[in-house]
Order: structure tokens, then C-alpha cells, then sequence
């Protein structure tokens, strides 16, 4: 059962970054777009938000433990009008709606993954637990500058199950009685979970507070959990195993080097290469989900059941996915 890769097709990037191709598709290079988001003032350590491969996402900046509540974030100084005059070349300004028309945008939130997976290198579960309302309040306060500038759809997905990435079962999975019935790391999916119910109350909170405003919490953990759990059922051959990475089965991941890199490793040269078929498999480099596994993902989102509050019939643009 194959799916065709719900990829974007660009033929360059304005930084003048190639598409290559890895495993059948056209994806960019593992590298990190030159975009540095901070908070407090503060550079986030050491994990992507921008990525572009695999994944196609922009995330928030990560709101370290450390952040004081109360500080300039990630919004601050922020309007609509500044941000695009920021676009590179003035053929694209005349693309560019008046600043009234972004009250009617939809804002997607993406959250979590980061915060929590990073922490876990130098903090404790418990440590990690107790940090999450600060984290919030970051996103909340984030959130709330959106409004003020107009915002008022609001997407917000929660975090998926961070224990089954290849990343995480590498460097905390050496134990196996660290892992659960399907291989993942317990204790970073049960701070995901926590994570997770603590932003839904948080989205709740914001609704009925925003009486004008659409915010729509989306239950990603569930979808990527059952994902992972009933893999065949949906066409994949490999729930944790990389598609683009260095070391063979079970997980194909190295920490030492990346998708696309080569590199010297105990002495030989090696790469880091693409499967043959990214379709088999749902992790591309051991942090992000391959293109056909997203489409899953988001065929899920669309039913509407994943949603609160749900909505009963599927987007009008939705295409004719085959999950």
C-alpha cells in the first residue's frame, strides 16, 4: 500500500539552497534556514523550529526552563505590517493584503516537541513536569500579542508522542525498561501527555476569554500514537526506524551525524543516506515525520474528531487522501 509524498516542489530556495533527492523525493539538505528566534532575549538551544525536509514546518521558539515569565517574547514589537515589509524583493510587496485582511488568517501553532525533548538532556522528569506552566505562560502571552494585532483563528495542535522518535530512543532508550510495549521512551511520552493537558485547558481558557475568536485545539499525540501502534494497519513497514540516517536496524540513527552528511565515524567515511522508499517508513531523520506520514496526519486532522471544538464534515479544500 503506497502513497504519493504530499511534498512541496520548489526549485530553489532564496538562500540559493539546492533540493536533492533522498529515498525517491526532492527534498532540502538537513539544515537549519537562517532564522533565529529568541525569547527573553535569550538564542533557544540547540533545536530546529525551522526546519525544511521532512517536515515543512515553522515552530514557535522554544521557551526555555530557565525564562522568566514576564519578559519580552517572541512577539514582542511584533506587527503585521513590519513582518512583511521584511520580504526579500520588492516584486513581492504587491502580493502583500492590507494589514485588516490577517484578522481572517489561520494561525497554526505547533508546540511542545521542542521544549520538552531538549529539557530532558539536563533536567529530570519531575523537573520537566514542573516546568511546563512556564512554558505556557510564554505561549499564552505569545498568543495574546497575536490577538491584540488582530488575530482571531487560531489552530493549535498539542505535542506528539516525543518517546517514539529515534532521537529520543537513542540517547534514553538504551535501558529497556525505560520503553513501553512498542519501543518508545515512557517517560518523555508521559511528560508529552501532561504537556498535553495542560494546553488543552489553556486553549479552553483562551476561547472563553477571546468570545470573538476561533481557537481550535488538535489532539496530534492521539493520531501520531496510533500511527505508531497500528503502522501496518496504514501502509508503513517501519514505526521508529529512520528512513535517512546511518547505523542499520532498529533504528537507523547516530547521533554523530545527520541525514545527508558524511562524515568520519570510528575511523571510516560514511553517509547518512535516504531509504529507497520513504513511503515504507513514518520517521524521516530520527525527529521528523516523512511526508507520507504527515499526510496521514493530517487526513486524521480533517475528519474533525480530533478537534475541540470538532467540527462534523472535512475542509472543502481537502483532497481525496487515501487513509
Amino acid at each position: 500500500m503506497k502513497f504519493r509524498s504530499a511534498g512541496w516542489d520548489f526549485p530553489r530556495l532564496l538562500s540559493g539552497i539546492e533540493p536533492v533527492k533522498m529515498g525517491g523525493q526532492q527534498v532540502f539538505p538537513s539544515r537549519t534556514a537562517v532564522l533565529d528566534f529568541q525569547v527573553g532575549g535569550h538564542p533557544r538551544f540547540d533545536a530546529e523550529n525551522f526546519r525544511l525536509g521532512a517536515g515543512k514546518q515553522v515552530g514557535l521558539p522554544k521557551a526555555s526552563i530557565g525564562n522568566r515569565a514576564g519578559e519580552d517574547g517572541w512577539t514582542a514589537g511584533f506587527s503585521f505590517q513590519d513582518s512583511s515589509s521584511g520580504l526579500p524583493g520588492k516584486k513581492f510587496k504587491k502580493y502583500i493584503p492590507p494589514a485588516d485582511v490577517f484578522s481572517r488568517g489561520l494561525y497554526m501553532f505547533d508546540i511542545g516537541q521542542n521544549d520538552l525533548a531538549g529539557a530532558f538532556y539536563s533536567k529530570s522528569e519531575d523537573q520537566i513536569i514542573a516546568s511546563i506552566p512556564t512554558i505556557l505562560l510564554e505561549f499564552e502571552t505569545g498568543v495574546k500579542k497575536l490577538y491584540d494585532q488582530g488575530a482571531r483563528n487560531f489552530w493549535i495542535h498539542n505535542t506528539g508522542p516525543l518517546g517514539c522518535l529515534a532521537q529520543n530512543i537513542a540517547q534514553f532508550g538504551k535501558d529497556p525498561s525505560k520503553l513501553d510495549e512498542y519501543g518508545c521512551v515512557s517517560s518523555h511520552n508521559r511528560a508529552a501527555k501532561l504537556f498535553n493537558l495542560q494546553l488543552h485547558a489553556l486553549c479552553t481558557k483562551l476561547q472563553a476569554q477571546f468570545v470573538d475568536a476561533n481557537v481550535t485545539y488538535i489532539d496530534i499525540f492521539t493520531i501520531k500514537s496510533d500511527l505508531i501502534a497500528n503502522y501496518s494497519r496504514y501502509g508503513f513497514e517501519h514505526p521508529v526506524t529512520v528512513c535517512c540516517g546511518y547505523g542499520g536496524p532498529p533504528l537507523n540513527y547516530d547521533s554523530r551525524i545527520r541525514c545527508g552528511q558524511t562524515k568520519i565515524i570510528d575511523g571510516s567515511s560514511v553517509t547518512a543516506k535516504g531509504c529507497s522508499d520513504a513511503t515504507d517508513y513514518v520517521n524521516w531523520d530520527g525527529i521528523h515525520y516523512t511526508d507520507a506520514a504527515n499526510q496521514f496526519v493530517s487526513s486524521q486532522i480533517l475528519t474533525g474528531k480530533y478537534s475541540d471544538p470538532p467540527f462534523s464534515d472535512k475542509m472543502p479544500f481537502l483532497l481525496k487522501l487515501k487513509f
